[in-house]
């Protein structure tokens, strides 16, 4: 007796089946993203070497960065900027931190504009010939800069790592980290206010999501905040409690850019535009995950309302 063999179709629809690309991106996510094990496995606190300076040199995209990009080129904008900070060190009490930037978004930026915080002052189109000459002038002696023009910053300012060639952690939470900023940004109305921008290799690649808040406190004084384990969901908080109430957000905070020493504290007066007598501050490491820094929400504090209606 002959048997029947019934050949179906298969029940699977093709398009359920995740593609290879879906698939790496699920893999990347898990290994490096912020589902990774490593997640929130260290203590943040005091990860952050004192200074007390922070320099943002505009230069090309991410994905043109080497893993160092102070080392790529000798004679690039880059690796004189960085040499002659090194070589002036001596020269004054005050320590900066060179790191580089893709323009923020938001802002009119391009290859060789170099933000400074606290000071707050953006000089444009820094050249080759220039690095050295800033370094002595500006930094190491506090003359202004006469060589290009220099523009007072207003509002906040947030840089995210997203170095891939550095570390696949920061290059796989930076950019959802910077989307989500944007997002945030744009349904607050707040795009001429608050800018980020990804940058380069901050330290402590473990704890991607990697990035700095530069703002004015109550007080007038320009603070930078490092937080790390900053996840999208942070994003608001971010946004809202600490750029526009002054709240450290204390479970993903790393630490702070230090104040200038006493003696040097005028420049930034001058310079950044900070009015009356800065004074040496630490956030408190209490209890809870909102440290005060501000005081209040000061109503529009950085051009933000964190109130709701």
């Amino acid at each position: 007796m002959a048997t029947d063999i019934l050949i179906s179709s298969s029940s699977v629809d093709p398009l359920s089946v995740p593609s290879a690309e879906e698939s790496l991106k699920k893999t990347e996510a898990n290994e490096f993203g912020f589902q990774r094990s490593d997640m929130y496995s260290l203590n943040l606190s005091n990860s952050v070497e004192p200074y007390h300076r922070h320099m943002f040199l505009v230069y090309k995209k991410v994905e043109n960065w080497a893993s160092f990009v102070e080392k790529t080129e000798n004679d690039s904008l880059p690796a004189l900027l960085a040499s002659a900070l090194k070589s002036h060190a001596d020269k004054t009490p005050i320590k900066t931190r060179l790191t580089f930037c893709e323009g923020p978004y938001g802002t009119e930026s391009s290859d060789g504009d170099l933000f400074v915080f606290p000071e707050m002052l953006k000089y444009n189109g820094l050249t080759s010939n220039d690095a050295d000459k800033f370094v002595e002038d500006v930094l190491a002696n506090g003359q202004d800069w006469i060589s290009g023009p220099v523009e007072r910053l207003e509002g906040s300012y947030v840089f995210v790592c997203c170095h891939i060639a550095r570390d696949k952690r920061c290059g796989t939470c930076g950019p959802q980290l910077i989307k989500k900023f944007k997002e945030e940004i744009g349904s607050r109305g707040l795009k001429d206010q608050i800018f980020v921008g990804p940058c380069s290799h901050l330290g402590q690649h473990k704890f991607a999501g990697n990035l700095t808040i530069f703002s004015r406190n109550s007080s007038g004084e320009v603070t930078g905040h490092w937080y790390g384990y900053a996840t999208p969901e942070d994003v608001p908080a971010m946004l809202d409690q600490h750029i526009g109430n002054g709240d450290i957000i204390k479970k993903i905070w790393r630490g702070q850019m230090l104040a200038f020493p006493t003696q040097d504290r005028q420049q930034v007066v001058e310079g950044g535009g900070e009015k009356g007598k800065k004074e040496e501050s630490q956030a408190s490491t209490g209890g809870g995950d909102l440290v005060k820094d501000a005081g209040g929400c000061f109503q529009g504090l950085n051009g933000v309302s964190c109130c709701r209606n």
